[in-house]
């Protein structure tokens, strides 16, 4: 019975060591995008005479798309070897590859067929980057690509994500916007409009402050404070008005020239001050338009 308990025990402890062992020594497989760590290396050349069939082309640029945030690469890969195993930081001194607008990156190759840009610096927001392969890049194998290749990304445009209103008077508020990302306050008076009903602000009795211009921006957190405009109004708007504020497409952020997302606000000027209801603790109430009721108590 104890020969049997032994016997089992040494099979899962082998199993168990096995597993380990597998674990350890796995791949990573990840061409687009991978961290430093899972840099993969070919340690073999294919047959040229195989390769050289197979039409050179890109696969895949990284990011692509819009409203692109966050990005610390841009990656290009290619359907097969392009450099030498040995050549890896040499051949990235030199690439036939333009990143417009240009960027602050260094160029590596991460494995054979997949170079990456690493950047010094923030992409810039609202912006749109076009990145073009020139065709005189070859693979390892001497095949070409076809023509130039050129890929395309935009990173966020900009957007309002809060409001506040609050009232100097009934009639006139001070109108608090943050966006998403810092913008140019000049192209933001150019493109606010402001209607109360049939009255059309002018663009003059318009103030937009920018942020290091406001009050409070040392109330919150993070960056909002340096996203913060705040709107002013040189004259009353009127009382008892409903009026819409609308800020264009058009508008541009500080740091790219992207159109971003219209924004319309609607709100509502207080009526002139007026007594609707003066009731006492006895029951008598009075209204100005109705007098004076006696709800069975006697005022003295």
């Amino acid at each position: 019975m104890k020969v049997k308990i032994l016997g089992v025990f040494l099979s899962a402890l082998c199993l168990s060591l096995a597993f380990i062992f597998l674990y350890q020594h796995r791949s990573y497989i990840d061409p687009i995008d991978p961290p430093e760590e899972k840099i993969a290396f070919e340690v073999s050349d294919p047959d040229p005479q195989v390769t050289k069939k197979i039409p050179f082309k890109v696969l895949n640029i990284y990011p692509h798309g819009k409203a692109v945030s966050k990005v610390s690469q841009i990656s290009i890969s290619f359907n097969k070897p392009v450099v030498a195993l040995e050549d890896f930081a040499k051949a990235a001194l030199s690439v036939p590859i333009e990143i417009s607008p240009s960027v602050n990156c260094q160029w590596r190759w991460l494995n054979r067929s997949t170079l990456s840009c690493f950047l010094g610096d923030p992409l810039p927001q609202s912006t749109d980057f076009q990145v073009k392969i020139n065709k005189s890049l070859s693979a390892y194998d001497g095949t070409i690509l076809a023509s130039d290749f050129t890929g395309s990304f935009q990173t966020q445009n900009w957007k309002v994500v809060h409001h506040e209103v609050q009232w100097i008077v009934a009639d006139k508020p001070e109108i608090s916007i943050i966006f998403n990302q810092p913008m140019n306050v000049e192209s933001l008076k150019e493109n606010i409009d402001v209607k109360c009903e049939e009255k059309k602000i002018q663009k003059k009795e318009i103030s937009i402050f920018p942020p290091d211009q406001v009050q409070g921006q040392d109330d919150y957190k993070g960056d909002v404070g340096n996203r913060r405009f705040q709107i002013n109004f040189e004259k009353s708007l009127g009382q008892g008005r409903s009026c819409n504020l609308a800020i264009s497409e058009k508008a541009k952020a500080q740091e790219g020239s992207l159109m971003g997302s219209a924004y319309a606000l609607s709100f509502q000027t207080y009526p002139a001050f007026t007594v609707s209801k003066i009731q006492c603790q006895r029951g008598i109430e009075m209204t100005p338009d109705k007098g004076t009721h006696l709800k069975g108590c006697d005022p003295d």
